[in-house]
């Protein structure tokens, strides 16, 4: 979606916004993915979680604000 955005909108600033999110967003899940695998754990566990900060500790234990927070990014 943040591809097609930067095709569809004319204006540089705009491209550049979601171009950078895009990049932003494949980028973080890059690092989850190799930290989770460099120290042995899932990124969902909770040995995995328990250093972490405390809303990422929220958001992979607690479903209703999970939810909350996926229904609201795809609403907004």
């Amino acid at each position: 979606m943040l591809v097609v955005l930067s095709w569809i909108f004319e204006e540089p600033s705009a491209k550049l916004l979601f171009l950078f999110l895009f990049f932003l967003d494949i980028s973080s899940h890059w690092m989850q993915m190799t930290s989770s695998l460099m120290l042995g754990s899932h990124h969902k566990s909770k040995e995995g979680n328990s250093k972490k900060f405390f809303l990422v500790r929220l958001f992979c234990e607690s479903y209703p604000f999970f939810g909350y927070c996926c229904v609201g990014a795809e609403l907004t």
